[in-house]
């Protein structure tokens, strides 16, 4: 087998952990949430979604171009689009909070709930987030296949393990 057909391979496994993972995650949340809690658990999840499609410039996918193309030394590379999501992921949370209760409003006008802790809690993941994708760039473009997975497989099961302790610490449940 080619090396080209061992990364594919391993990328199907990863995918498929990945899919079951997020299935078993998905199943216990619905099951321990119930339906109306489940609703707010999704709000709240989108708010990371909204940030990254509102305010990742995306550098990261550019940072595969130069990188594959060897313009620039893969070092300076990584250092500038680390910056630069640092930066730009402080100004969507500057930007969330300066505006916060308009948005929390929005997101939660139908909620008789108070999720305000929830929401400030999960803007601080908006620079983890951004700082993750640029990791998972780099090691596409540097085919280290086998980091990529392992990066995505230990983020999705922290991501469930979270879940699960969140759940039981919150009032959403």
């Amino acid at each position: 087998m080619g090396e080209f057909s061992i990364k594919a391979f391993s990328l199907l496994k990863r995918d498929l952990l990945l899919s079951i993972t997020n299935l078993i995650t998905g199943i216990f949340l619905a099951r321990a949430l119930g339906p109306t809690a489940l609703g707010i658990w999704g709000i709240l999840a989108l708010v990371s979604s909204f940030a990254e499609s509102l305010g990742r410039i995306k550098v990261d996918q550019a940072a595969v171009y130069f990188i594959g193309k060897r313009h620039y030394r893969p070092e300076a590379i990584y250092f500038q689009i680390n910056l630069i999501a640092i930066l730009t992921s402080v100004l969507i949370v500057i930007v969330f909070l300066l505006n916060f209760d308009w948005i929390y409003g929005w997101l939660f006008k139908n909620s008789t709930g108070n999720y305000k802790k929830l929401f400030l809690v999960l803007l601080l993941q908006i620079p983890i987030q951004f700082l993750l994708m640029n990791h998972a760039y780099f090691h596409i473009a540097n085919e280290n296949i086998f980091c990529y997975n392992k990066m995505l497989i230990i983020q999705a099961w922290t991501n469930s393990i979270l879940s699960a302790v969140l759940l039981f610490c919150s009032s959403l449940s």
